[in-house]
This record gives structure tokens, sequence and C-alpha cells, in this order.
């Protein structure tokens, strides 16, 4: 039986843990941006609720790597946070003409809540029947 050769398996995982972990966001946000169309939360509570839903799509991002690779979750979870932290930066910058202070959160916001995930996604015990 062939092999995949393990970076191509870590390659695979970090990327659907991404993808996923960025769908969760964005469908986070989406929420989060009906509820600020329809008056419902106030203008200075807009940015800091925003990254809320990244730091929740960071975390279940490291922890489905963690869960898919069943090591290193810490170094993984990084990882993912990291390339979760990529698109928001680029369109941050775009969108602000510049890099911005909140960049730099938005960076520490999404690195440790995926490198968390990726801690608790490594530990988590698997039930037995």
């Amino acid at each position: 039986m062939l092999e995949k050769p393990e970076g191509m398996v870590i390659l695979r995982s970090v990327l659907i843990s991404v993808g996923v972990g960025l769908a969760v966001s964005a469908g986070l946000l989406l929420g989060i941006s009906g509820a600020a169309t329809a008056g419902e939360l106030s203008d200075p509570v807009i940015p800091i609720l925003s990254f809320l839903p990244v730091g929740l799509g960071s975390f279940l991002s490291g922890f489905l790597c963690a869960r898919l690779l069943r090591n290193r979750g810490l170094l993984f979870g990084a990882l993912c946070g990291a390339v979760i932290f990529l698109p928001l930066f680029i369109a941050g910058y775009f969108l602000s003409g510049g890099v911005t202070a909140v960049a730099a959160i938005k960076l520490a916001v999404t690195v440790c809540a995926a490198a968390i995930g990726g801690v608790a996604g490594v530990n988590l015990k698997k039930k037995s029947i």
C-alpha cells in the first residue's frame, strides 16, 4: 500500500482546518454585520466584536488540525492561526491603506487562539464505549 508523504498529510490537514476556520469566521461575521445593520449594536462595540468570530474560527481551525494530525498541536495550531491571519491582513492592508495596530492585535488573536485550540485538540481523549 502506498503511503502519503508526511508533508502532504500536514499540508492537507492545515488547508482543511484553515478552510473550516475561515468559513466559521465568515458565518459569524455575517451574523454580527446583520445585527449591526439592523441597528442593534452601537458603533464602538462593532470593532471589538469583530475579534470574537476570528478568534473562534482560529480556535476551531487549530483544534481540527490537531485532531487530524494527533501531534504537535501548539505548532500546527499556531501555523493555522498564521495562515488565517494572511487574508485578514491583506484585506485590512488594502482597505485601510496600510498596516495598522489592529493588524498586530488580529495576529496575536488568531495565532494564540489557534495554538490554544491545537493544544486542546491534541489533549482531548477519545471516548471509549
